[in-house]
């Protein structure tokens, strides 16, 4: 009897050592399956920017706005309306001077006298210059029988005549020379003030500097409360630019030249490539502006904010006004890296698990420059480690952890 209990015992036994076995084989199996069945991801090198986000508008790159002047009269004529495409010197409207016009006829009349006036100096002049030439080419004549003596007083009294008479005859003409030139003074002086009349009626012709948009036009512009109202705005036909500000935080990490991706609100998935043209080492001018968060007592930081510009490679199906997000690159580099979605951050450290075979390891990572998709591992992995794509905070259950 006691030998049968014996072999109960061992049979018992080989039972318990073979269930044994079958849990732990299953619960390997298990852990291989959980494996398979988890997304792991493989720690590799890529290229990355550092980045910056920040808002902004978009602007004209160039605008011109034509206001009411009150020194060149009143508006006669509007030649543009809204939308109309305009090239540079294209005219956009006109004033009416009846000052000027005043002015101008005066000149006019002014003009045709001195030219009437010039024209009969000229006449006196030519014929000054014939009685002067026949005064000159006289003979002398002795008249019927005389003696020598009589001769010569004749002679002598005819030669003084003709000499008294040139000389008075070149006497009005050095006069009407004088006249003339006096004359001609006049006609110049009368010349110029024509041409600066005459310009002054041609700037209230109104022409445009740029080619662009007309995009508003006044056709009742006035002067109101002292202030001149627009007549018309154009904005430039180039590429629009973007204008915002970034906090003092990012000024000493943008600069002039940094490529930029511009996308809009109104668009999404559409993305513009520019270029950061100016950064404004001034605050913005507004208090109000230029600080964001909280002031003494509000529990924020104080931050100023810097005004930036970037011109756009092209614009098109952009409008002035919308609203846009701008990603500057400022730091590019080739290193190892991870999705955020498999770095874990507890108790304000980064931790990644890394799976080998059926095992994971729980393991702190230091990080760097990052952009949307990705963050730079610094230290704590190598190239080529899988890890969990997306891991719980303390890894998969019932997964071999190892120490």
């Amino acid at each position: 009897m006691k030998k049968k209990w014996v072999i109960v015992s061992i049979v018992a036994g080989v039972v318990v050592l073979a269930g044994v076995n079958v849990f732990a084989l299953t619960r390997d199996q298990s852990a291989v399956s959980q494996v398979k069945e988890t997304n792991t991801i493989k720690v590799e090198r890529k290229t990355i920017s550092d980045s910056i986000i920040a808002s902004g508008v978009v602007v004209a790159a160039n605008e011109e706005v034509f206001t009411i002047d009150p020194t060149k009269g009143t508006i006669s004529s509007i030649y543009v309306s809204v939308g109309q495409k305009v090239s540079q010197g294209s005219t956009l409207f006109k004033y009416k001077s009846p000052e000027l016009e005043s002015e101008l006829s005066a000149i006019q009349n002014a003009e045709q006298r001195a030219n009437y006036q010039q024209n009969e100096l000229k006449k006196r002049l030519s014929d000054v210059d014939q009685k002067l030439n026949a005064a000159k080419a006289k003979k002398v004549k002795s008249q019927g029988e005389q003696t020598e003596a009589q001769q010569q007083a004749q002679q002598q009294a005819q030669q003084q005549a003709q000499k008294e008479a040139v000389e008075m005859l070149n006497k009005e003409r050095q006069a009407i020379l004088a006249e003339m030139k006096a004359a001609e003074f006049d006609r110049k002086d009368t010349q110029l003030r024509k041409q600066n009349v005459q310009k002054r009626m041609g700037d209230l012709s109104i022409q445009s500097t740029i080619s662009g948009t007309v995009t508003e036009v006044n056709k009742v512009a006035s002067l109101k409360d002292g202030s001149s109202q627009v007549v018309v705005r154009i904005v430039s036909s180039s590429p629009f630019k973007i204008e915002g500000s970034v906090t003092e935080y990012d000024l000493v990490r943008i600069a002039p030249g940094q490529t930029v991706n511009v996308k809009a609100k109104v668009y999404p998935g559409r993305e513009w490539k520019g270029k950061i043209e100016k950064v404004n080492q001034t605050p913005e001018s507004s208090p109000a502006a230029a600080m964001m968060g909280g002031g003494a007592g509000g529990g924020q930081e104080n931050i100023t904010s810097y005004p930036y510009s970037v011109t756009l490679d092209n614009s098109a199906d952009l409008v002035v006004g919308f609203h846009v997000n701008i990603e500057i690159e400022t730091t590019a580099k080739t290193t190892l890296v991870l999705p955020f979605e498999a770095i874990r951050k507890i108790d304000g450290k980064e931790y990644v698990w890394v799976v080998n075979g059926t095992a994971q390891e729980k393991r702190e990572v230091k990080t760097g420059i990052s952009n949307d998709t990705y963050k730079e591992i610094v230290s704590g992995v190598k190239e080529g480690d899988q890890v969990l794509a997306s891991p719980p905070e303390e890894g998969i259950p019932g997964l071999g952890v190892n120490p």
